[in-house]
C-alpha cells in the first residue's frame, strides 16, 4: 500500500473524487517499483471514495492525524453553518476520531477534541439525535470534567429523554461551576 494513498483517503468523504500528487517518500520511496516507476517518482492518481470498510489511519504521523482532524473540524463547522446537523455532527465525529488516534495528543489537542464533542452534542440536540448528544457530551466530559456547555447539551438532551433526574444533576453541575449564569436556571 502506498503510504499517500493512506494520508489523502482519510481526508475524503464518501463520494468525493479528488487528484492525488503522492511525493516519492510517501509512494515507492528510493526503490521506485521498476521497470515502470523510477525511483523517488511522483505518482498522480484520479481517485474517488466509493465506500468505506475500515478507515484506520494506518502509517499516519500525528501531524497528519492532527491535519486530517483540524480539515474535519473545518468541513463540519461549514455544515454545520448550512444547517446540516447530522451532516456536521458525522464530520466532527470523524474529527475526534483522528485526533483520538494520536499518540501523544497535546493539552491543545484534548481541547480540540473536547470541543467537538460539545459540537456534536450540539447539533445531535438540534437534529434531535439526543442519545447520541448524551453520549458526545459524555465524551467531552471525560476529557474535561467541568466542561460547562457539554453539562448544558447533555441536560438538554436528558430532558428530551425524559431522564429528568440525570437532566437535574448535570444543571446543578454547570451552575457549581458558572453560578453567575442565570441561564442555567430557567
Amino acid at each position: 500500500m502506498i503510504k499517500g494513498w493512506d494520508v489523502g483517503m482519510m481526508s475524503m468523504s464518501i463520494g468525493e473524487k479528488a487528484e492525488l500528487t503522492i511525493i516519492g517518500e510517501y509512494a515507492y520511496g528510493a526503490s521506485g517499483s521498476p521497470p515502470t516507476i523510477p525511483p523517488n517518482a511522483t505518482l498522480i492518481f484520479e481517485v474517488e471514495l466509493l465506500k468505506i470498510e475500515d478507515r484506520e489511519p494506518v502509517g499516519m504521523t500525528d501531524e497528519e492525524l492532527n491535519k486530517v482532524a483540524m480539515e474535519r473540524k473545518a468541513a463540519a463547522t461549514e455544515e454545520f453553518k448550512k444547517g446540516d446537523m447530522q451532516a456536521a455532527a458525522k464530520i466532527w465525529k470523524e474529527g475526534v476520531e483522528f485526533l483520538g488516534k494520536v499518540r501523544k495528543p497535546t493539552n491543545d489537542q484534548k481541547i480540540v477534541m473536547m470541543q467537538m464533542s460539545q459540537n456534536i452534542a450540539i447539533a445531535c440536540n438540534k437534529s434531535g439525535n439526543h442519545k447520541e448528544a448524551v453520549a458526545a457530551a459524555t465524551n467531552a466530559l471525560k476529557i474535561n470534567d467541568k466542561a460547562e456547555k457539554a453539562l448544558i447539551q447533555r441536560s438538554t438532551a436528558y430532558l428530551k429523554l425524559k431522564e429528568y433526574d440525570m437532566a437535574a444533576a448535570d444543571c446543578k453541575a454547570a451552575i457549581v461551576i458558572n453560578p453567575k449564569d442565570g441561564g442555567h436556571r430557567a
